[in-house]
């Protein structure tokens, strides 16, 4: 008698809850921790652990800038959102941006500010310039900051630091126009390796960090008497002023191989391992091109890529995941008036969280790969899946890896609550990728599978 396989069916069940997962491109597909993408656009953290696109962004809440090179983008005086264009200084008033006269000789060249007591203070790297909210002149009668780009204040001094030589520089306390008075204002040395200049400067913790590209050094003290100055990494460093952001109290910046976080008397940790494949693709030549900011809980970074264009990633800080957005590029972000507003290398400003975009996203998940594929077969997929009206998505299957084809299956559009049930049509296949795409706010709180096993029986 001839001998075959008798199947006995058996039903499984399993649920992935964290649909909304951050991505990780630092690891082999199928080493990724459950509930991680390999790839996104466009998602966001707000209903986390469940899959949700960003919010909305409304570029009608504030006109679009002057014509001309935008080199600076922020707030100055705490209240005043401004913009340096060309060599003119712009700032926000009724809805409109209002000339307030010529800032420098220059037109082009990143531009970077900071407030010192009753004035906003600018800097290039040639000039340096303060503005009183009325009139605008010349940083220094005794002496001047030499080729001051990166500002920053602290304990009533203005510390300026150069992309052209080793020097952090300070006024005399409570006094921007004196650059020389003994045992008041003055200049350190930071020496590590030739040409080795300032990649960065920050106020944090009481004390002033001094980063070069390959170092980081902290000063001590609030006067020159008791200036001290710590190396705390030669390997550590910052290679962009726009990347550095204090967030709950831990400052955020780019060294040259990844985004570090530091929260004061140990080593920074580097944080950026799941997004590796773009860090590895950063364009370092583009470093005045990186751009971030901070809604209070996330790290925005826009990252300049090589062969162009720019990549937006953000970092839930409380979570602990990246998450993908979209490749605008982005020259500034500025948070103002509890809300944060960025602004496009061609003057376009949009505020987060605002107007009626519907966004466009899409979401790869990680393989799910069957323990024992001889004996188990894909059954059924269920989605739940909360769909605002207007808004849409799809859903398509792969059955393979490091591939980007995948099979469309299903296509939703109603609105309002609803579970999909999607026979996979893919029964032999030992792994499976979910491909979610749409257009508009979903909320997808659980992806169900049901797996067909079968036990062997000799008949």
């Amino acid at each position: 008698m001839k001998s075959f396989w008798k199947d006995v069916p058996e039903k499984k069940r399993y649920i992935e809850t964290k649909t909304g997962g951050g991505i990780h491109t630092g690891l082999p597909e199928t080493e990724i921790p459950g509930g991680m993408a390999t790839d996104m656009k466009n998602l966001h953290s707000a209903h986390y652990p469940h899959l949700c696109p960003r919010p909305p962004r409304d570029k009608a809440a504030v006109p679009r800038l002057p014509e001309g090179e935008v080199r600076f983008f922020g707030v100055i005086f705490g209240t005043t959102l401004s913009a340096v264009v060309g060599k003119t200084l712009y700032t926000l008033s009724e809805g409109a941006w209002k000339s307030e006269g010529d800032l420098f000789t220059k037109e082009t060249g990143r531009v970077y500010g900071a407030d010192f007591m009753d004035y906003a203070v600018f800097a290039d790297g040639d000039e340096c310039k303060k503005f009183d909210g009325a009139a605008i002149s010349d940083v220094g009668k005794k002496g001047k900051p030499e080729n001051a780009l990166y500002l920053v204040t602290h304990a009533w001094h203005l510390f300026t630091a150069s992309d052209k030589d080793k020097f952090l520089r300070y006024s005399a306390v409570e006094n921007i126009d004196d650059w020389s008075a003994p045992m008041d204002a003055g200049q350190e040395l930071l020496e590590t390796t030739k040409e080795a200049y300032a990649g960065g400067l920050a106020a944090y913790g009481g004390h002033v960090i001094y980063f070069k590209r390959n170092a980081m050094f902290e000063l001590y003290g609030t006067d020159p008497v008791n200036f001290s100055l710590l190396c705390l990494s030669r390997d550590i460093g910052c290679m962009a002023q726009e990347s550095i952001r204090e967030i709950g109290g831990i400052l955020y910046f780019l060294g040259r191989d990844g985004v570090y976080r530091y929260g004061g008397g140990t080593i920074p940790k580097k944080i950026s391992f799941p997004i590796r494949k773009y860090i590895e693709n950063m364009d370092t030549e583009k470093a005045d091109k990186v751009a971030s900011g901070s809604d209070g809980e996330r790290y925005y970074l826009s990252l300049p890529q090589k062969g162009g264009g720019q990549q937006l990633l953000v970092y839930d800080t409380r979570i602990g995941e990246w998450f993908k957005e979209d490749d605008v590029p982005i020259f500034a972000f500025a948070e103002y008036g509890g809300k944060l507003y960025m602004a496009e290398e061609d003057g376009t400003v949009s505020v987060f969280g605002g107007g009626d975009e519907m966004v466009e996203w899409y979401r790869i998940s990680a393989p799910f790969i069957f323990e024992n594929s001889l004996f188990q077969n894909w059954h059924r997929i269920y989605i739940r899946a909360e769909v605002e009206k207007g808004a849409s998505f799809t859903v398509s299957l792969s059955p393979w890896l490091d591939m980007e084809y995948f099979r469309t299956v299903a296509t939703v559009s109603k609105s309002g609550l609803t579970v999909i049930e999607i026979p996979p049509q893919m029964q032999d296949a030992p792994q499976m990728r979910i491909k979610l795409s749409g257009r508009g706010a979903v909320r997808i709180s659980a992806i169900e599978f049901e797996m067909r096993a079968r036990k062997r029986s000799y008949a």
